[in-house]
């Protein structure tokens, strides 16, 4: 009988921290929500699936716009100076249904009316790319998709939540959630089901419920990774100006001007131009291949990343056609590796990941640059002659049954 009892007060006591965690974490959420604005330096690291981590710092600013169909709320990610190096960009806002990019000074626009296929999620086979203005790394780190997040995980059931001792991060006073979390998920391009297991630890200002300290792990059998970030002097409610989200207020001096003839830069405008040359060294090859030893053939040059979701599919889909047309001596097919990003040892992981069987060339950054080749993947068909024919930019299920046409009806 007195175990009886016991047992009944321990479920009481476990249920009873259960409800009053999980009621913390509502109300931590609630005013994430409520914040009109929100200012804070943030200092973020994130792993690369097949290569080191990459860290910079940023200063974030978001405005929460209730009316705001698209997002909820505008944001500005404006890398620190230290920071605006090869391997990050300038900055990435989003205000009045369009998206600024901005990479070395050179800004891209990109508005709702002019492309409002950008604006909304892409599935990819068994995921998805999302939309333009949800694709910064720091979005998903704001308040309001941090109170999202924490809401969808009180309501899942497969989540385990515990409130920790508070902890001081920063000589600041934090209350510290861990948040355990395991999911069946379907692996890009298979149909088989992996379990994905995320441990994620929240700390925030105890006074004013804050979050100073974000670490998210996910593991699984098909690739793991993992964010960090650090947020310091922290504003909220911080009255901005009635013109702060503007271009006038937000983009350099006649950025219009100055970038122009660099947003008209489109890769398409290649097409009929004479391909640039290149002499790239070949992966697992104590060799270099050029594009002048490939004379006479039609090549297919793939430019792509390990970073990038899309070149997974992408990676599959070159392994089907290189398969298709292995046979014949008229096409020569090619992985360019040219993020500035990607290192030998990252490449090596990928292609043994994937079983690439194509050709695979890297430290082609700067290749990927003559090309015109601002996102990934990318696809290129140059003639026997060396004239670039065709250009198919980025990812979709129909690209690989266009890119097989066209390459039968040049060799046939």
């Amino acid at each position: 009988m007195k175990k009886s009892i016991i047992a009944i007060l321990f479920i009481c006591i476990s249920f009873n921290s259960f409800t009053q965690t999980n009621d913390k974490l509502i109300e931590i959420a609630k005013g994430l929500r409520s914040n009109n604005t929100y200012q804070t330096n943030c200092n973020y690291t994130f792993s690369m699936p097949f290569g080191d981590a990459l860290n910079f710092e940023c200063l974030i600013v978001t405005q929460q716009i209730p009316n705001d169909t698209l997002c909820g709320f505008y944001y500005n990610f404006e890398t620190n100076e230290n920071f605006r190096n090869e391997n990050f960009g300038d900055f990435s806002m989003y205000f009045k249904n369009t998206v600024y990019n901005s990479y070395k000074g050179k800004v891209k626009k990109i508005t709702f009316e002019e492309k409002p296929d950008a604006f909304v999620d892409l599935k990819m086979g068994g995921g998805y790319r999302p939309a333009i203005q949800r694709t910064p790394q720091l979005y998903n780190i704001t308040p309001y998709q941090l109170a999202k997040k924490i809401n969808d995980i009180i309501e899942e059931s497969n989540s385990t939540i515990i409130q920790m001792p508070d902890t001081t991060i920063m000589q600041e006073a934090c209350l510290r959630f861990i948040i355990k979390t395991e999911n069946e998920s379907i692996a890009p391009g298979s149909v088989n089901k992996i379990i994905v297991k995320s441990s994620m630890e929240l700390c925030f200002d105890k006074l004013n419920l804050y979050p100073v300290y974000y670490k998210n792990d996910v593991k699984s059998d098909y690739m793991n990774h993992y964010q960090i970030a650090y947020f310091s002097n922290t504003k909220i409610n911080l009255p901005l100006s009635g013109k702060y989200f503007s271009e006038e207020n937000l983009l350099p001096n006649n950025w219009q001007v100055e970038n122009t003839p660099v947003m008209n830069k489109n890769p398409s405008s290649l097409i009929g131009e004479k391909a640039p040359d290149w002499n790239l060294p070949i992966l697992d090859k104590n060799e270099n291949l050029s594009n002048n030893d490939l004379k006479g053939k039609y090549l297919l040059l793939e430019f792509t990343a390990t970073w990038c979701a899309h070149c997974i599919e992408a990676a599959k889909m070159m392994n089907r056609l290189e398969e298709k047309f292995q046979s014949s001596e008229k096409i020569a097919i090619l992985s360019l590796f040219s993020s500035n990003i990607d290192k030998k040892e990252g490449i090596e992981k990928f292609v043994e990941k994937f079983g690439l069987k194509s050709t695979v060339l890297y430290s082609a950054s700067d290749v990927g640059e003559r090309y015109r080749v601002y996102n990934y993947p990318n696809f290129m068909i140059i003639s026997p002659k060396g004239k670039v024919l065709m250009n198919f930019q980025g990812y979709n299920e129909s690209m690989e049954k266009n890119i097989a046409n066209v390459l039968s009806e040049f060799t046939e």
